[in-house]
């Protein structure tokens, strides 16, 4: 049985789309099962397992985030997000309002699309064309509005899962196998250092410290502590354990290391984070 829970929130000037006819009642190989052109309010959110269709979420202003596949996977503008929502997924809003188009499609060719779109594990393109979008958005709105023939909604998923697809290939960055490593050992290392980081691909800290910025322009310290960010500010988010538990659960001795990181990168301290993204905590 599919798992949710769900606070929908949303504007009036929303337009969604859903409980469209499924692949029994006239088979094809790409179907929608909804799609909706939408502006989420700040306390909006979704959590969901089980479902056996792809999310295809575009954002248009403002800015989310989706926890997935031991990811948090953040959205901004002009980020076209592709998920499998079969696998857990929590989906909410970091800004004030967050305006998006989504698209649940599933069908007997959109697994194939999705193994090539996600194959080097990015479930986010950036930059993706706002037009492409909305156009698809459009035409598929347009064929409910009258007789509805389920085989061009069809070619228009199917369309969308095209320029998805040549989209990926064109644009995403390709890094070298080795620092695809570096990202694969900050991203697994639980509490890992950067000491760490370097004996997991065998390397001499200094020197690898040196050859990832020169290819990310970042630090590796800096992507440690970006992930620890994110992780604790998930958890904030999500659970109402203390400061000092959410600390211990990202690799600080105590609570001061995790508030030194919020003001440095966020501005503000734990519990004010969560006090400002969080409706429910009291000022």
């Amino acid at each position: 049985m599919a798992y949710g829970k769900r606070n929908y929130k949303v504007h009036k000037e929303s337009e969604t789309f859903t409980f469209i006819p499924q692949p029994e009642d006239y088979g094809v190989l790409d179907y929608l099962t909804s799609f909706g052109h939408e502006y989420l309010k700040r306390n909006y959110y979704l959590e969901r397992k089980d479902f056996d269709f792809y999310m295809i979420n575009y954002t248009v202003e403002g800015s989310g985030e989706v926890e997935y596949d031991g990811k948090i996977l953040k959205l901004k503008k002009g980020c076209l997000c592709i998920i499998y929502l079969g696998e857990k997924s929590h989906y909410y809003p970091t800004s004030g309002n967050l305006e998006i188009y989504f698209f649940h499609v599933s069908g007997a060719q959109v697994k194939d699309f999705y193994k090539k779109i996600t194959a080097g594990g990015n479930y986010v393109l950036e930059n993706f064309p706002e037009n492409v979008v909305k156009e698809k958005f459009e035409a598929m709105k347009k064929q409910l509005t009258g007789d509805v023939s389920y085989f061009e909604l069809s070619k228009l998923c199917n369309a969308l899962l095209t320029d998805i697809l040549e989209f990926s290939v064109k644009n995403t960055s390709a890094y070298p196998p080795f620092i695809f490593n570096i990202f694969l050992a900050i991203r697994d290392g639980e509490n890992a250092t950067v000491k760490d980081v370097a004996k997991a691909v065998g390397f001499d800290p200094i020197y690898l410290e040196r050859v990832f910025k020169k290819h990310t322009g970042e630090t590796i310290k800096h992507a440690l502590e970006s992930r620890d960010l994110n992780r604790a500010e998930n958890m904030l988010l999500t659970t109402d354990q203390s400061v000092a538990e959410i600390a211990e659960a990202v690799g600080y001795s105590n609570s001061n290391g995790l508030i030194r990181l919020f003001k440095k990168y966020a501005g503000t301290t734990p519990l004010g984070f969560r006090k400002k993204n969080r409706p429910d905590q009291k000022p």
